[in-house]
């Protein structure tokens, strides 16, 4: 079993303490920070935050059991395992740091296996906490979605078809009726779908099958899905992918991925604009990119979308419904290939959303 490596903070005011702990972890390939100054340590931990903090209980001033309450009453920093670490064992001093929030403690002299052992745990366990926090805040998030965008296209239908019970309607009045109940159901459907395909890409139920795909055929089955959509808006449809160029990945989760992004591009473009779906490669990355001359979006927006803060749920610009599971579930996918989902925009000039996936091309005869 792989040891795991993290970003740890050492404080205590004895110099050769620290030199001892920095001596002893960074061999292992932690990144480990030392202060001296436990009343330097919140805001070193707010400049840069760390997975593990190694404190010594007896110190001058603020003393360790003290200073981990401190960063336990912090709502950003409460979570972050501290260890304490002391000189003689006292069962009240160790009460009193357990109740202040702290995990374990090692005890001077330092042994290089105990230290290993501690620290390899309460990384594995605290990363274990946040990926568990980071699937339940992800399924009320989903359910709080799906309440709030699943009763507008339901109710919508419940209405048109209570009107047609009713009736009487024209033809052309009921032709209308069930074109507008069709898109609603439409929508509905496409949400459901997001919906199941975001749950199994954080699951990792999808199956991952890579394979050397043409990369120009992924892009004309993209754009050719949502030909008739621009038809309708008179958006304009290019690909600049080059001829016979082959990258090695899973061409179901790409195609879902573009079509996300294809869907995205359109519903927040107006008419007349462009979307261009185009492809670079260098020794070490491939880059597909959908781009638009859409409405674009604020630089705090594109910071909420790529650190998954928030879904955006903004209308497009002939009123289409938005959930911004397209955009998650695009970020899930390319991290399935080992790559991220970057997105650049500027308000009223449009966006343009790359995935980034490592590889290389390579052209077919």
């Amino acid at each position: 079993m792989t040891t795991p490596i993290g970003s740890l903070l050492a404080v205590d005011d004895d110099p050769d303490s620290l030199y001892l702990l920095e001596g002893l972890l960074k061999p292992l390939g932690h990144r480990i920070r030392c202060i001296s100054q436990a009343d330097a340590v919140i805001q070193a931990l707010h400049q840069e935050p760390a997975e593990l903090v190694l404190m010594d209980i007896e110190m001058p001033g603020i003393n360790g059991i003290e200073l981990c309450r401190q960063i336990q009453a912090h709502h950003k920093l409460k979570g972050i395992p501290v260890i304490f670490v002391t000189a003689r064992h006292d069962e009240v001093a160790l009460a009193n740091a357990f109740a202040a929030g702290g995990r374990d403690y090692l005890t001077k002299p330092f042994r290089k296996t105990d230290i290993q052992a501690r620290i390899g745990t309460h990384l594995a366990l605290h990363r274990a906490e946040q990926q568990l926090q980071q699937q339940l805040a992800l399924r009320d998030l989903m359910i709080t979605m799906l309440s709030h965008d699943l009763r507008g296209p339901l109710g919508t239908a419940g209405i048109f078809i209570e009107q047609m019970i009713e009736g009487p309607f024209t033809q052309p009045e009921l032709m209308a009726r069930l074109a507008l109940l069709r898109n609603s159901l439409n929508s509905t459907h496409q949400l459901l779908e997001q919906t199941l395909d975001w749950a199994r890409s954080i699951q990792h139920d999808l199956p991952f099958c890579p394979v050397w795909s043409d990369l120009k055929q992924l892009a004309h089955h993209s754009l050719e899905a949502y030909r008739l959509k621009a038809h309708e808006k008179n958006i304009r449809l290019e690909v600049k992918v080059p001829d016979r160029a082959m990258a090695l990945l899973d061409p179901d989760l790409i195609r879902t991925s573009l079509l996300n992004l294809m869907n995205n591009a359109l519903k927040y473009t107006a008419e007349g604009g462009q979307v261009i779906l185009s492809a670079e490669y260098g020794d070490r990355e491939v880059k597909l990119s959908v781009c638009d001359t859409g409405i674009g979006m604020s630089a705090e927006q594109v910071r909420a979308l790529e650190q998954q803060q928030t879904i955006n749920s903004r209308a497009g610009t002939q009123g289409e419904k938005g959930s911004g599971l397209g955009i998650k579930i695009c970020q899930q996918l390319a991290a399935r290939h080992g790559g991220r989902l970057h997105i650049a925009s500027q308000p009223g000039q449009g966006s343009c959303f790359t995935l980034i996936l490592p590889g290389t091309v390579r052209f077919s005869d």
